[in-house]
């Protein structure tokens, strides 16, 4: 009998084999440290890095490759848009449908006293959230700053992103998009979206190797970055660069999950995320049909368990 992987939300499997080609090409014949050295190696896999920027940028839809910040994971990416457009706010709007790598950074500002959060809470049926009392609650509070999961992981309800964003530009205030459970499963071009920030992991449906997660900053954004340190260019100076990506991406790179990663973009155009989402839907309803199926039949099953149990006890009082 095969294994059947219901997971794919939370890390989908198995990987195209591109993927696992350029992992193992990568690990084959990778010497250095990228960006680090001058060496032919060092120069050969920066680029390798570089080109997967540039794949991911295609993919989806970015005006730049600077505009792509690599991290390790999409709850680095969302820290790093939150904490970085926090400062001055007084509030912090988001939904009742959000992950914990928003809350819980939300949480830890408003226990630390920097501002207060403030939840829209999505329809008990239908999984939807007001606009109006959205853009209420971000007119209602001073500086503010907005943050929406684009698709639930708990409901799969897809939230009117667009709307969202439209409502917070005119209100003034930042928004920053949590795609994790979008980015590679539907069509996505990141400026469409119309947010400052949109974070999105790598080892979902962008169907690349964990350990890497990414970014997207608005052409013009400029935020603080999360760590400081080490990132290979302007290595004679104490300070930080002030350029995007790296100004963003301190430390050593996970440069073999980010040609994976490459890869997996590339695979993607190719198949078509069109082409993606209507698999995806197809085996959804599969799915629901075949559930719907075995609910019925443990429904009969458990009829008859409780006509037999109902019955066992005048059986033995014959007895």
């Amino acid at each position: 009998m095969n294994d059947v992987y219901l997971d794919n939300a939370a890390t989908s499997w198995p990987k195209p084999p591109v993927v696992l080609d350029a992992i193992k090409e990568f690990l084959e014949h990778a010497g250095g440290n990228v960006g680090r050295a001058g060496d032919k190696r060092s120069i050969a896999w920066a680029r390798a890095v570089s080109l997967a920027r540039e794949q991911l940028t295609d993919l989806l839809g970015g005006e730049s490759p600077d505009n792509l910040i690599f991290t390790k994971n999409a709850t680095e990416a969302l820290n790093l848009a939150i904490l970085g457009l926090a400062d001055g706010v007084s509030q912090i709007v988001t939904t009742s449908l959000e992950h914990n790598s928003v809350m819980r950074p939300l949480r830890h500002l408003e226990r630390r006293g920097r501002c207060s959060v403030v939840i829209v809470h999505a329809d008990g049926n239908t999984g939807e959230i007001d606009l109006e009392e959205w853009g209420a609650a971000l007119r209602g509070g001073g500086p503010s700053l907005a943050v929406a999961v684009h698709a639930s992981n708990v409901t799969g309800v897809l939230l009117p992103i667009k709307e969202l964003a439209t409502i917070a530009a005119e209100a003034g205030v930042p928004f920053v998009v949590d795609a994790s459970q979008s980015a590679g499963h539907i069509p996505l071009a990141v400026p469409d979206l119309r947010a400052t920030a949109v974070a999105m992991p790598g080892h979902k449906g962008l169907l690349g190797p964990t350990g890497t997660g990414l970014l997207y900053l608005a052409p013009d954004v400029e935020i603080e970055p999360l760590m400081r340190g080490g990132t290979g260019s302007q290595s004679e100076l104490e300070h930080q660069p002030d350029f995007a990506p790296d100004r963003y991406e301190s430390g050593t790179l996970n440069a073999m999950g980010i040609v994976g990663l490459g890869a997996a973009a590339e695979h993607l155009r190719e198949v078509g995320l069109e082409n993606v989402q209507a698999r995806l839907t197809e085996l959804g309803r599969r799915f629901r049909d075949a559930a719907g199926r075995l609910n019925q039949e443990v429904a009969a099953l458990a009829d008859r368990v409780v006509f037999v149990a109902a019955g066992l006890p005048l059986v033995l009082k014959e007895c």
